[in-house]
């Protein structure tokens, strides 16, 4: 019996052994599964966010910009003209060695105005539309930009143009500053008389912080000269006196420049005829390609044929 016993124990030890190696690759095999879950878990959390779309952000130093990449977040939420304004700005800067506080303040207009229109339709209905002129930059003299009456016009959008309007002043070296109107309207749907009315209740919202040194408002999309002679006739009435120098772009009869109407489009022309001077395109191989089918386009065309 006592040899059975010792037999039967010592069958025992290796059953004991292969259960506690059994034991310890179960405890093993668990590890390994929590790991890849957790794995799992955080490979999917950063799918997410990138799906998700979060703003890239990277340093270029520890005193320099920070550029920022449009991702899917901006394709998801739309276009953002201001957005992009600053993202190119950060590249510019970047690209010219700029520290961030030496560009700091050209990210930020110096001042924006909201404000809203009430005015009386033909039918005698009352409407109220909503207007803006932001002011971005006045150290290298009065502001100056364009008004627009477009249907799509927003904050940010004007905010985005005032900012180019200063950057295109310092370009070719003339003593303004940049701003930028707008008036979010479809100027087709609205009659003339309505449209005269739009303008110059819009010009009193705005004529505190416009003047011929302080701010001069031009024609833009959807306004012209016309539109200019009607602003500014309704700051002279407030002034006493008749103020031609408030805006640009007006009628040749209330002292425009002859030409104004068609310079945008022949700049068009002359700096692509400058870039085919300088070999920088093929002139007679070259087509022309100009998106829009406004004034610039036809006096652009105008001039290539």
């Amino acid at each position: 019996m006592a040899e059975i016993k010792k037999t039967t124990s010592k069958a025992a030890a290796p059953k004991k052994a292969v259960a506690a190696k059994t034991t310890g690759s179960s405890r093993a095999a668990t590890k390994k599964v929590t790991a890849g879950k957790k794995e799992s878990t955080v490979s999917k959390a950063a799918a997410q966010e990138a799906a998700a779309g979060d703003t890239i952000v990277k340093k270029v130093d520890q005193t320099g910009p920070v550029i920022q990449k449009e991702d899917k977040k901006m394709a998801k939420e739309g276009y953002n003209p201001y957005e992009n304004m600053l993202s190119v700005l950060d590249q510019a800067a970047a690209k010219l060695g700029l520290k961030r506080s030496e560009y700091e303040t050209l990210r930020y207009p110096e001042r924006e105005l909201t404000v809203s229109i009430p005015i009386k339709m033909d039918n005698g209905e009352l409407r109220v539309f909503e207007g803006y002129r932001v002011q971005h930059n006045s150290s290298r003299g009065p502001y100056k930009g364009g008004i627009r009456y477009h249907q799509d016009s927003n904050l940010d959008e004007v905010k985005a143009l005032s900012a180019w309007m200063s950057f295109k002043c310092a370009v070719v070296n003339i003593p303004y500053g940049g701003a930028k109107g707008g008036i979010k309207v479809d100027p087709r749907e609205l009659s003339r008389d309505e449209l005269i009315r739009l303008t110059r209740r819009y010009t009193t919202r705005i004529l505190p912080i416009i003047g011929p040194d302080q701010d001069i408002p031009a024609p833009d999309v959807n306004a012209n000269g016309e539109v200019m002679g009607w602003i500014m006739d309704t700051y002279s009435m407030f002034k006493g006196h008749s103020v031609p120098g408030v805006v640009t772009g007006k009628p040749i009869e209330l002292g425009g420049s002859i030409g104004r109407t068609e310079a945008t489009g022949r700049g068009v022309t002359i700096i692509t005829y400058s870039m085919s001077e300088k070999g920088r395109t093929e002139s007679g191989r070259a087509g022309l390609c100009h998106s829009g089918y406004g004034e610039c386009r036809r006096d652009c065309g105008k001039d290539f044929l």
